[in-house]
């Protein structure tokens, strides 16, 4: 049934038993994950709240695990599904910049090897039109707030600065919250009924020089 509902076959056509397997193995991975990394990948997804399916690469890919690369980045637009949650529609090109449009809010997964005294970068800019008010974005993380700082129409790089008791050792869930959404339908801008933040590039996490 879930193969069905992704569009794999439809009544009336014939579908090969390796197309089936495959899509029933996906299926069956996205709710289980991998069985062979039980019980390891069970108590990652209790600890941080996660499908088990979300093990395989959040636990192999964690930021600041290699010395030698003090920051992790999330591209958003491009590969970023498995480090996105809630508030993000689809992916979008502007010229040669991935990236999201953003409600709010709009949640981030940040995976750290470690914790450590962090810059938060985002590249973003507002979402504008003829009259639009200004734009402000805040982060929080673990209980933690940071901002508000202005957003303008054009893109720029917004920087928060976050000291080591902010992270935790794991998945971080950073939520991006902005301080108005709209549509383009409300503000005479097309049809378009999406509610709209800003459009986001990337998010970047550095440790700051103290913290090295």
């Amino acid at each position: 049934m879930s193969a069905a509902q992704d569009g794999v076959f439809r009544l009336g056509t014939v579908v090969s038993f390796g197309d089936t397997a495959a899509a029933q193995a996906r299926a069956f991975h996205r709710w289980f994950g991998n069985p062979f990394t039980y019980p390891a990948s069970l108590l990652f997804a209790l600890r941080n709240d996660l499908p088990p399916a979300r093990y395989d690469l959040l636990s192999a890919n964690r930021f600041l695990g290699d010395p030698l690369r003090p920051y992790g980045r999330v591209d958003i637009g491009s590969d970023d599904e498995w480090l996105l949650e809630e508030g993000w529609h689809g992916p979008e090109r502007d010229g040669a910049i991935s990236f999201r449009w953003a409600a709010s809010p709009a949640i981030v997964l940040i995976p750290l090897d470690r914790t450590a005294p962090l810059t938060v970068q985002v590249r973003l800019h507002a979402f504008g039109y003829p009259g639009s008010p200004g734009q402000t974005l805040s982060l929080h993380v673990n209980g933690h707030t940071f901002g508000p700082s202005a957003v303008h129409d054009s893109w720029e790089t917004v920087e928060f600065a976050s000291g080591a008791d902010a992270w935790r050792s794991g998945v971080n869930r950073l939520r991006l919250d902005f301080g108005s959404t709209h549509t383009p339908a409300d503000v005479g801008l097309g049809a378009d009924a999406r509610p709209l933040a800003a459009a986001v590039d990337y998010v970047r996490v550095a440790v700051t020089a103290a913290g090295r």
